[in-house]
């Protein structure tokens, strides 16, 4: 597969990713700081699907630029390469996670770790659904 396709498959599936594993993580974020709470009461729970919401919108901010701009790019080339799997995936996010901790802060290369893998997971899982799911028919048995 030509890198130009490869790049083409990941794109619409990054966006699903970027969306819906951002909004994973962002639940995910939205739990864990009800968790934080010395004594957290019924409704720090039953908000957290709808402070996710927030959450999300701030980490679009930073998250859509990076998805498209580096991890797409280097979604496409595993699939190019036929090296595209979640372990794969959360290589590369362990990666740039690491570079970020190193090189900027602990504390956004956390984020970016947990958006990451929400991310890059959730893409997986979409260009999966979607090289799996074809309009062409198969064949009966015995047909040649």
């Amino acid at each position: 597969m030509k890198y130009s396709a490869a790049i083409g498959r990941a794109i619409p599936c990054s966006i699903i990713g970027l969306f819906g594993g951002g909004y994973l993580a962002s639940l995910l974020l939205a739990v864990g700081i009800a968790f934080s709470n010395r004594s957290p009461q019924i409704h720090d729970w039953l908000s957290a699907p709808i402070a996710a919401f927030p959450l999300l919108a701030v980490a679009l901010l930073v998250a859509a630029p990076v998805t498209l701009l580096v991890g797409c790019p280097l979604y496409a080339a595993l699939l190019q390469r036929g090296l595209a799997s979640f372990v794969s995936v959360l290589l590369v996010v362990l990666v740039v996670a690491g570079a970020t901790v190193v090189l900027v802060d602990p504390a956004i290369g956390y984020l970016v770790a947990l958006y990451g893998a929400a991310i890059g997971l959730v893409t997986h899982t979409a260009q999966r659904v979607r090289s799996n799911s074809s309009f062409k028919p198969t064949p009966l048995r015995g047909s040649a």
